[in-house]
């Protein structure tokens, strides 16, 4: 029995069904006839036959029209598709020119002898296994390299039989190591025969190994490795084993763990600080009402007054913690930058004089009005001039403050810059974020709450701040600020 799935396509169904038991007489099976040439298509595409017999004389397409038709059609399996033509006039010339030129593998005149067929199913049928062979290993090693995982697939002496790309890649980042035939012997000092015996434990079939690249360029790998069964039961088994480049993927997900722990930890942070108001609120009430009774001691009323003192503390402190949460109601009005800029620089003149600091100032006179929380952005001013001051007192070159405003598109940009010890550059993208600190970073100023303090309140105001710094050169600080 030959099992090959014959399509016959003929004028009259009568000729199709004779071709049919010859074929089936002589052990074919999987044969379909139809007649009409709009049936033969549907059907390629359908049953995606091994071998294609068409009547030229076919309509309203004839078989040579169609033969072109099923190769580049039948549902994308047409391609080394073997088609024999059959014709009921003697086969001149002309005839064969056409047959070639729509590539049909034989042409047939009716009647022939059941030798004559079989001797064409039996040719094209060779043929055309051997080319659909061809187009499906092209298409397999196509759909292999084309993978952006690593591939590869090994015999049972760890020889490569099939590898992409992306495999070979990823083999070199992972220190494989082989023997001088080519076999892998291990990837990432796991050996092959432990991954053998690790998949043989296995209920699944397989294991999965986190495996980190050599060498500096340091990237993370998910390495999972299958058994491949051979062909036949007497083949040594080989290993399938793929390479998954999952750096990004485990940035990520630290990323959104991360994202989760700040939301909660300011869910947490709003809440204590809301329950931390009320009593603060009956202390300072109480400390205002005791140092307002005259039969108090003055030594009383010195402490009263340091209470006092270290609660306001107390409750500047949670307004910080508010601001960073995000849980304070803005209170927006017109206001000039440059006036806010010269309440803060001003009163800090005789400071500037005592730590040698030398205050650049160039405000911009036609600086457009902005609509914001006047009492909030000062703090986002003062914390940052703040820092540069404290940061210059590290240095004994020369300190200069340097404050810059403008109009920017639609936005007025405010740039504070100090010349500092300024910040490494890996540093820049964290010194945002709430209490960062580095063990090699001991001495800089821009850690706690301040600069996430100012961050949030810019993002508030739907604005936005960055920081630009190299070692030795100082740092500078760009906000920007909408124009409503």
């Amino acid at each position: 029995m030959i099992n090959i799935k014959i399509l016959i396509a003929t004028v009259k169904r009568e000729m199709g069904e004779n071709i049919a038991n010859c074929l089936k007489e002589n052990g074919f099976t999987g044969i379909t006839v139809v007649t009409g040439s709009d049936e033969v298509l549907p059907c390629a595409g359908r049953e995606n036959p091994g071998l294609a017999i068409l009547d030229v004389n076919l309509s309203p397409v004839d078989g040579f029209q169609l033969c072109k038709a099923v190769k580049d059609g039948a549902g994308g399996h047409g391609e080394g598709l073997p088609v024999v033509l059959l014709t009921d006039a003697p086969v001149t010339d002309e005839t064969s020119q056409r047959a070639a030129f729509v590539n049909a593998s034989g042409i047939l005149r009716m009647p022939f002898l059941p030798e004559a067929l079989l001797l064409q199913v039996y040719k094209c049928g060779a043929s055309g296994l051997s080319s659909r062979l061809a187009v499906s290993e092209s298409r397999c090693r196509s759909l292999v390299n084309g993978m952006i995982d690593g591939a590869l697939l090994l015999d049972s002496k760890g020889r490569v039989v099939l590898i992409n790309k992306a495999g070979e890649e990823a083999l070199h980042l992972l220190g494989a190591k082989r023997t001088n035939d080519g076999a892998i012997v291990s990837i990432n000092a796991i050996h092959l025969e432990e991954m053998r015996r690790e998949i043989s434990a296995s209920k699944q079939g397989y294991v999965s190994l986190k495996m980190n690249t050599v060498g500096n360029n340091e990237k993370q790998f998910m390495v999972t490795a299958s058994v491949a069964a051979g062909v036949d039961a007497r083949e040594p088994v080989g290993v399938v084993i793929t390479m998954r480049d999952v750096t990004r993927d485990n940035l990520l997900q630290g990323q959104n763990v991360k994202s989760e722990r700040l939301h909660a930890a300011k869910n947490l942070v709003a809440g204590a600080a809301h329950e931390l108001n009320n009593p603060l609120a009956g202390i300072q009430l109480c400390t205002e009402l005791v140092l307002g009774d005259q039969a108090v001691s003055e030594k009383t009323k010195k402490h009263l007054s340091r209470i006092q003192k270290e609660s306001e503390q107390i409750q500047a402190v949670v307004k910080s913690l508010l601001t960073l949460t995000g849980n304070y109601t803005l209170s927006k009005e017109p206001l000039n930058v440059n006036e806010i800029i010269e309440d803060i620089v001003i009163p800090k003149a005789s400071q500037f004089e005592y730590a040698n600091i030398s205050f650049v100032k160039c405000l911009d006179e036609q600086l457009p009005i902005i609509c914001a929380d006047k009492n909030q952005m000062r703090r986002v001013f003062t914390n940052i001039i703040e820092n540069a001051c404290a940061s210059m007192a590290e240095t004994n070159t020369e300190r200069r403050l340097t404050v810059r405003t403008g109009k920017q598109g639609e936005s007025v940009k405010i740039t504070i810059s100090d010349t500092g010890p300024g910040i490494p550059r890996e540093y820049l993208p964290k010194i945002f974020e709430p209490f960062f600190s580095a063990k090699d970073y001991k001495k800089s100023k821009e850690r706690g709450l301040g600069l996430s303090i100012a961050y949030s309140i810019v993002n508030q105001h739907n604005g936005s701040i960055s920081a630009d710094s190299e070692v030795g050169k100082g740092a500078t600080f760009v906000i920007e600020l909408p124009i409503d």
